[in-house]
């Protein structure tokens, strides 16, 4: 281009503007396709966030529904997770605290937050009884504000499920109306009792330790409680002496009717070859055990209750 041009132009602002465009071009960063998909979903969670974070603390109320898998109905526990896969622990109360489960026939189930997004407890009778299984869906509800007598967080569970006699063969009755209530708790009772029979006592000494389960219909021991047993609630079959009793016990799975020493109730399960699990939160809370107590574990193979469980009782030698 001529020096006569090039000056002409200049006059006209043409270069310069041509300059500015090359450095712009410059300067400006390009985003590749994967940067600009990952600033597109911050921003997407950010918004989603907040968004939850102010309906949170204007209402207080969780809503969703979730659909009961496979893995949660053999082992007994709830994901706070909806039918999208978006999970809501963060919004419930923080972990290890006191959850009343009340369905829509307001049937109550003690439970407790098992971690960042589960719930676990007597989720055995809560499934039996409403007779839900694996892929059925359940609306779940929950109010901070809500709150029982005994300061357990309130969760609301329904299910738009009939329950009809094929899901559930025989519900269990509600138990024994001598049965001591835990204090602002309430259970479940009518005017049936369980009758069961008197049983003998009798020293662990009468009994041989690792004796043929066929042998004997009683089984006896002392157990000391553990930190995992009391954090993750549930009770080993070993007494103190580290000997394991599971294999006198009924299979995995088999439902179980823990009495403790003032006669409540609380449901359980044969959780693994030397296992149980099920309300047990309630039962450490109302009889205030801790780690390094010492329990003695009574099972009579011919005691049943009323609904099929099988009944253990367990005392406390505090």
């Amino acid at each position: 281009m001529g020096k006569k041009k090039k000056t002409i132009l200049k006059k006209l602002g043409v270069i310069k503007r041509i300059r500015v465009r090359k450095r712009e071009k410059k300067f400006t960063p390009t985003l590749t396709k994967n940067q600009e998909l990952e600033k597109i979903l911050a921003s997407f969670e950010q918004t989603e966030s907040d968004t939850e974070s102010i309906e949170e603390k204007t209402t207080g109320l969780i809503s969703f529904e979730h659909r009961i898998t496979d893995m949660e109905f053999k082992l007994r526990y709830l994901n706070l997770k909806d039918v999208f896969d978006r999970d809501y622990g963060r919004s419930f109360p923080s972990l290890n605290s006191s959850l009343l489960i009340i369905d829509s026939e307001g049937r109550h189930f003690s439970a407790f937050k098992a971690g960042y997004n589960q719930v676990s407890g007597d989720l055995l009778s809560f499934f039996k009884v409403n007779g839900l299984r694996p892929g059925d869906v359940i609306s779940v509800e929950y109010d901070r504000n809500e709150l029982s007598g005994d300061g357990s967080y309130i969760v609301r569970i329904k299910s738009n499920k009939k329950v009809t006699p094929e899901d559930v063969q025989k519900e269990p009755k509600q138990r024994a109306s001598k049965v001591k209530p835990a204090e602002g708790r309430v259970i479940r009772s009518d005017e049936e009792t369980v009758t069961s029979p008197q049983i003998e006592d009798v020293a662990p000494s009468q009994i041989e330790m690792g004796q043929d389960e066929k042998d004997t219909d009683l089984i006896l021991f002392e157990h000391r409680i553990t930190d995992m047993e009391v954090k993750l609630k549930y009770l080993n079959l070993r007494d103190i002496d580290n000997k394991e009793y599971g294999r006198s016990f009924p299979s995995t799975n088999s439902e179980l009717l823990i009495i403790d020493g003032d006669g409540r109730h609380f449901s359980a399960f044969k959780a693994g070859y030397n296992q149980v699990s099920g309300d047990l939160f309630s039962f450490f809370k109302v009889n205030g055990l801790r780690s390094g107590d010492v329990i003695s574990v009574e099972y009579d193979r011919s005691e049943i209750a009323d609904d099929g469980s099988h009944v253990m009782h367990i005392k406390t030698k505090k």
